[in-house]
């Protein structure tokens, strides 16, 4: 998505109403209120009768109000299976389980007060010019969707989620048992965490037309050509065609593929996005793996296979101790963090 096209988004969507208001968000829920624990009469008393009610999305209920649309996702029978997640608790009929929060005007993320220093920032893999910030721990799940235009981040929605501890508490077994599961995990990760003396951190390099150049010359029969790359010092980067579908990193990478091909370097799907970004995870200072983030087609991997895939690989680089594994991003808004620590510990331990 280019520049013009999100400015063009973010305007039409300022033009639909013509009212703004900023002072109903709280961590603690718009106007506080709190999914699983605020019911449909509680809630309408702050957004009015609804505009619109659906059973064919997540969100069943819109409400047009003051200055932001909501839309709000309400609970059927308990523990009963139903769709977009609405028989999953334990509360009663028409309890609120999720609910978004769009301001009719444009809205700077500056002119919202949160508590930025609780959130991170993740850039969506899909949507150029999109960004997400995440709250996200077992008491809270908030997300704020911003758009950028001219270099500056504008809110498209605020979203709240029921917290772990919530789903923990208020989940059907099934989601209770998947709740436990994710503290565990996040307990798990959360110990991996670096305790020694060894300085973590990263840089990130692009796949662009500023760090790439052609090996040949396109041609309107073979417009597909390899790129010879830039990457972290002195570490270079070999871009396959579309159809040969890789990239490999080295430091021995040259021109002349046969004279390093048979070498073990750490190789990534190319996945479907133009835009690729190599993470280079460093210890004090040298890079020893590489964290890349791939979309791709499930049969490219696997012919019989149909879908789509959105995840993390991390790989070691070239002489380090073997660090390989992937995380899925799907409902992971801690897969970057995961990443990084799952390779800092692999690299103390292997070291």
């Amino acid at each position: 998505m280019t520049r013009k096209t999100i400015k063009m988004l973010l305007v039409i969507f300022a033009l639909t109403c013509n009212c703004f208001a900023l002072d109903g968000f709280t961590e603690s829920g718009w106007k506080n209120i709190k999914p699983l624990k605020t019911d449909r009469k509680t809630a309408e008393k702050v957004w009015g009768t609804p505009k619109k009610v659906t059973e064919s999305g997540y969100f069943n209920y819109e409400y047009e109000t003051d200055g932001f649309l909501a839309q709000v996702n309400y609970s059927n029978q308990p523990c009963e299976k139903s769709t977009y997640d609405r028989g999953d608790y334990k509360v009663r009929s028409e309890t609120v389980i999720s609910y978004k929060i769009m301001f009719h005007e444009l809205t700077k993320l500056e002119d919202l007060e949160f508590q930025r220093k609780k959130y991170r920032r993740e850039e969506d893999p899909e949507i150029i010019g999109t960004a997400y910030y995440i709250y996200k721990d077992e008491n809270n799940a908030i997300i704020i969707g911003v758009g950028t235009m001219d270099k500056v981040e504008y809110v498209g929605d605020i979203r709240f989620y029921p917290s772990l501890a919530d789903k923990k508490k208020l989940g059907c077994q099934y989601l209770k048992a998947a709740a436990d599961k994710t503290i565990e995990r996040a307990n798990t990760i959360k110990s991996l965490k670096n305790t020694s003396k060894i300085k973590f951190s990263s840089v990130q390099t692009k796949l662009d037309s500023e760090n790439c150049q052609p090996l040949s010359k396109p041609t309107s029969d073979n417009y597909e050509v390899p790129y010879l790359c830039n990457g972290y010092k002195d570490y270079k980067i070999y871009v396959g065609t579309r159809g040969r579908g890789v990239f490999y990193v080295g430091r021995e990478i040259t021109k002349d593929v046969n004279s390093w091909i048979n070498l073990e370097l750490p190789s990534f799907l190319l996945g479907l996005d133009e835009d690729i970004t190599v993470e280079w995870r460093l210890a004090n200072g040298e890079p020893f793996a590489c964290i890349v983030r791939v979309r791709y087609d499930l049969k490219t991997v696997n012919p019989n296979e149909e879908g789509r895939a959105n995840e993390i690989f991390v790989k070691n680089l070239r002489g380090f101790a073997p660090i390989n594994f992937k995380v899925d991003t799907y409902y992971n808004y801690d897969a970057a963090d995961e990443a990084k620590i799952r390779a800092d510990a692999d690299y103390r331990k292997l070291k």
